[in-house]
């Protein structure tokens, strides 16, 4: 059975359903990454304290940004460190680009557009999550 798997993985049409799978799987890590991460701190703890809280948004944010780059890549059949560059550029693009959106939108709609300093902080950890998974991913895959 394991050898068929790994049959189909090799094929082409193996490999355009990974190619396929690249985004959605990118996609999915990340809120499972945090998932697991705030279960994890949730069930480790008895009562959260103030720093508790902080460290585990942390962990939690930019665990996020890392398994979105590196889920993406492991998925990708082919040029991982290429997916691992393009996925980290469009998640720090999106989340560079959102600001802007949010204010210009307030514009048209009537919508409370202040963004706390806790959305930039987080921001900004999880573009560094990313970051982290763009080397990881060099590391890991060298050729």
């Amino acid at each position: 059975m394991k050898e068929k798997l790994i049959t189909l993985s090799k094929s082409t049409f193996g490999q355009i359903i990974r190619w396929i799978l690249v985004l959605p799987a990118a996609l999915l890590a990340t809120p499972i990454a945090n998932f697991m991460t705030n279960l994890y701190f949730w069930i480790g703890t008895a009562e959260e304290t103030i720093l508790g809280a902080i460290i585990r948004i942390v962990i939690s944010v930019g665990l996020g940004g890392f398994a979105f780059v590196y889920a993406g890549s492991f998925m990708a059949p082919n040029y991982k460190r290429i997916v691992g560059i393009v996925l980290c550029t469009t998640l720090v693009l999106i989340n560079l680009l959102a600001y802007p959106f949010i204010k210009a939108m307030s514009l048209f709609i009537d919508v409370d557009s202040e963004i706390s300093w806790q959305s930039y902080a987080k921001t900004v950890i999880l573009i560094l999550g990313a970051i982290i998974g763009c080397f990881s991913v060099f590391e890991n895959y060298k050729k």
